[in-house]
């Protein structure tokens, strides 16, 4: 994983002006577009889905995918019940000349997961709540200008934010666990704003690049002691706006299988998750 200081600064910037305009209803964002030669409008392809809380949510997951057989196919996914972010997509460059445009990009798939979480305690004991994102992926985007990024906030109500970033451009697997942490007493209110992309902006003639984080990105709560011991069942009842991140989720190996054998795989078995 690499990181410039240029790339670091401005995805902050945005994370932070994404929390900051958090609205207390939860909602599900998903979209992907393809613009090969910058000539638009129309793009060679564009899908959105949103699901807002009013005040919960009618759907636990949404998703939209497009593809154009032996082209480029992408896919963005939010599931609200694990809850997880997905995103995936591919592009293959068989023409003369490069493909795409650095300020527009070429393709680009995004998801974003936002809710309220409410912690209720019986006790009075201060304690320590833990936010994981487990990401897992694969990129294959030499010979291309691309990246993938991933976010994950928590903002208390009336309080300073708890954040991790990070931005992927090399290729190969990505293992990457962002972290979000808060002490909290008594009862609890906070924000969780999470969001994952894939983008390919420039590819070079004879080039396929692709990324695949469509096993990811789950996200794990866990509620602790100050010094990180586990609580009691029942010691705190965790609920969302949402309506569906109401339990806390159990946490699971940091380490998650992938769909190595491709996209196309990864797009005929995503239905049955």
């Amino acid at each position: 994983m690499q990181q410039s200081s240029t790339i670091k600064i401005v995805l902050a910037a945005a994370l932070l002006g994404y929390a900051a305009v958090a609205a207390a209803a939860p909602e599900m964002r998903v979209s992907g577009r393809v613009e090969l030669d910058g000539t638009f409008p129309p793009f060679d392809s564009f899908l959105s889905d949103t699901e807002t809380g009013t005040p919960e949510f009618t759907r636990s997951a949404i998703e939209v995918s497009d593809q154009q057989t032996g082209v480029w196919e992408y896919l963005a996914r939010v599931d609200s019940s694990v809850p997880k972010l997905q995103v995936a997509g591919s592009l293959t460059n068989s023409s003369d000349s490069t493909l795409g445009d650095i300020e527009l990009g070429a393709l680009n798939a995004f998801a974003s997961y936002t809710d309220t979480i409410t912690l209720t305690p019986n006790t009075s004991d201060p304690y320590l709540v833990t936010i994981d994102m487990v990401v897992d992926g694969d990129l294959q985007i030499d010979g291309s200008s691309s990246r993938a990024g991933a976010g994950l906030i928590i903002t208390p109500l009336g309080q300073l934010q708890s954040f991790d970033f990070s931005n992927y451009t090399t290729t190969g697997i990505v293992h990457d666990v962002l972290t979000a942490q808060y002490q909290f007493s008594g009862e609890a209110v906070f924000d969780l704003n999470s969001n994952l992309q894939f983008t390919i902006s420039q590819i070079d003639p004879g080039v396929t690049a692709s990324g695949d984080f469509s096993n990811t990105a789950i996200i794990n709560l866990l509620i602790t002691t100050l010094n990180g011991d586990p609580l009691p069942a029942g010691t705190i009842e965790v609920s969302s706006a949402s309506g569906f991140f109401d339990t806390a989720p159990v946490p699971v190996p940091a380490s998650l299988p992938l769909f190595l054998a491709g996209l196309v795989g990864v797009f005929n078995v995503r239905r049955k998750a």
